[in-house]
């Protein structure tokens, strides 16, 4: 055996979280030469990948890449101290369990956030020294527990917590890049996650309403309202959720390039691709988290008295059509827009 060939443990770069997300990075990364040690909580899950490998498709070409990992259910196994980075996928609700956790077996661990929502990198940033974020703009959906879907090459926005570009982001940037991926280095990452934000709060709406509705005037204004209102409470909120390079949209961008799908026709997608919110309403075995967006800009909007039903009527509808499993694609764009109008109409 020729050991000079093996990968040194700083290396590996460590993904925690076998979930759409977590399966995409991984396998880009280790197509492209990266070690990858990837964790899952389900040793079958590892048994299987360990055999067969990542399967990675592009549904807009039916590209297909077979990646080979190190699969785990082992955390200690995964994040052994003197290894490389760690970068978690898995859902918001267990990042302080696994700072904790992670802490205990190697507490000098560098550690990346690329799950959604804005406040991960402050959690794990009470366990570790150096800790950066990651905002994924890839709409990634799992097959079967080693297949994930991709479309395209996928942007990966990279930044310090709380600010700046380290070594921890220049590596992980740099590696990304490699992999493929459209990089941006941010050195105020919060901005950009919060402008990821405003755009995760339209996957309720995506995910519920029936695809014929897609191209209705009724779907899009749905989405603009909500981009509104996110915007209108960031604002007064002090924040300022934008793009680092420039190379992702503004809300105001966003809005504008809505009114123009509608005109062309394009605002509904024909790829077979769904977002985790669809996958969750399908599959009540799968975490939701698009009502924790729409908790988010509401309790923010109450602090500074603005309306925000729009997102009431999403975050009601996401948790009812969970509770009542209706699936996903059950609802009418008329039939929405039309309670955001009635709760508007409302006075407090």
């Amino acid at each position: 055996m020729n050991t000079q060939a093996d990968p040194q443990p700083d290396e590996f770069v460590t993904l925690i979280g076998a979930g759409a997300v977590g399966l995409n990075l991984a396998g880009r990364l280790a197509s492209h030469g990266t070690p990858v040690r990837l964790f899952t909580r389900r040793p079958k899950v590892a048994e299987q990948i360990t055999h067969e490998g990542l399967r990675l498709i592009d549904p807009a070409t039916q590209d297909e890449t077979m990646a080979r990992v190190e699969p785990t259910a082992d955390l200690k196994a995964a994040v052994a101290p003197g290894g490389g980075p760690v970068i978690i996928c898995a859902r918001t609700g267990e990042t302080e369990e696994l700072a904790r956790k992670i802490h205990a077996i190697a507490p000098q661990a560098r550690v990346a956030s690329a799950q959604n929502d804005v406040d991960n990198e402050g959690i794990l940033a009470r366990s570790f020294e150096h800790v950066a974020g990651i905002v994924v703009r890839q709409t990634c959906t799992l097959q079967d527990s080693r297949t994930v879907l991709a479309t395209g090459k996928g942007r990966i926005v990279i930044g310090d917590h709380p600010d700046g570009f380290g070594s921890l982001s220049a590596e992980l940037a740099d590696r990304f890049e490699s992999a493929g991926f459209d990089v941006g280095r941010s050195h105020h990452i919060s901005s950009d996650k919060w402008l990821k934000l405003i755009y995760n709060c339209l996957s309720a709406v995506n995910a519920l309403i029936r695809k014929a509705d897609h191209r209705q005037a009724a779907f899009v204004e749905i989405k603009i309202r909500l981009i509104q209102e996110a915007q209108a409470a960031l604002e007064l909120g002090g924040l300022d959720p934008r793009s680092c390079d420039g190379r992702d949209r503004s809300s105001h961008e966003e809005i504008s390039r809505l009114r123009q799908a509608l005109v062309d026709g394009t605002s509904g997608r024909d790829l077979p691709l769904y977002n985790a919110c669809w996958v969750a309403l399908q599959d009540p075995n799968r975490p939701l988290e698009a009502d924790r967006y729409h908790e988010r800009i509401i309790d923010m909007a109450e602090q500074y008295e603005l309306p925000s039903p729009s997102h009431r009527v999403l975050r009601d509808a996401v948790t009812r059509a969970r509770l009542e499993r209706t699936g996903p694609e059950c609802l009418k764009a008329s039939d929405v827009l039309n309670e955001i109008e009635r709760l508007s109409s409302v006075r407090p």
